[in-house]
């Protein structure tokens, strides 16, 4: 099982299925932005300040001790409601559930074909914004240390504004997605949910 959590959106994806209204009270008021993935046994943690945990991954990380408990409460409880919610009718609530869909698919990083996995959450896009800035305005020179989700690399300024135009990309096409979905709901192409997920898959 593949579980995403977004604080700031109080968002809970399980699998690729968005679901809202979740009580995520019992995680840190430090964590922003969690991602598991259960099969792998890896993921990360996102911090309010900016900080990820130090491997990228919860397995032998002190982390796993704060998060186990809350995350199994969020986990069971979404679970629960994913459920109960796949039983009531949905039409009238396509267009925030297409808005949530297109926040988790933001945020869920994309794999690039010149630069392999890329986290896309808005903590790394003001990141990488910020680094541009810092360099153009001598602030500090190229080549620059950044771990992204390989690990340590060093990159100079053509690859850090490669890598950002490849991230933006990302994030306009899922606007693009969420306003195709939107008109396809208003004509009625678009009636269920498991249609608004085949749009974001």
């Amino acid at each position: 099982m593949k579980l995403s959590i977004i604080v700031p959106d109080q968002l809970v994806t399980i699998d690729g299925v968005v679901v809202s209204g979740i009580d995520l009270s019992s995680l840190s008021p430090r964590i922003r932005v969690v991602q598991w993935d259960s099969v792998k046994q890896k993921g990360h943690v996102e911090f309010d300040n900016d900080d990820l945990d130090e491997d990228n991954e919860f397995m032998g990380n002190s982390i796993i001790t704060e998060l186990s408990t809350a995350m199994t409460i969020i986990r069971d409880a979404a679970i629960l409601k994913r459920d109960e919610e796949a039983e009531t009718p949905l039409e009238e609530t396509l267009a925030t559930y297409a808005l949530l869909k297109r926040r988790a698919k933001v945020e869920g990083g994309i794999i690039s074909g010149t630069y392999g996995p890329l986290w896309t959450d808005k903590t790394t896009r003001d990141t990488i914004a910020d680094l541009i800035a810092a360099i153009e305005q001598d602030m500090i020179d190229p080549p620059i240390n950044y771990k992204g989700a390989n690990g340590f690399v060093q990159l100079d300024l053509a690859t850090i504004k490669a890598i950002a135009k490849e991230i933006a990309q990302h994030v306009q096409d899922c606007f693009t997605k969420e306003m195709q979905v939107l008109a396809g709901i208003e004509n009625g192409t678009i009636t269920t949910r498991s249609e608004v997920d085949q749009a974001f898959a």
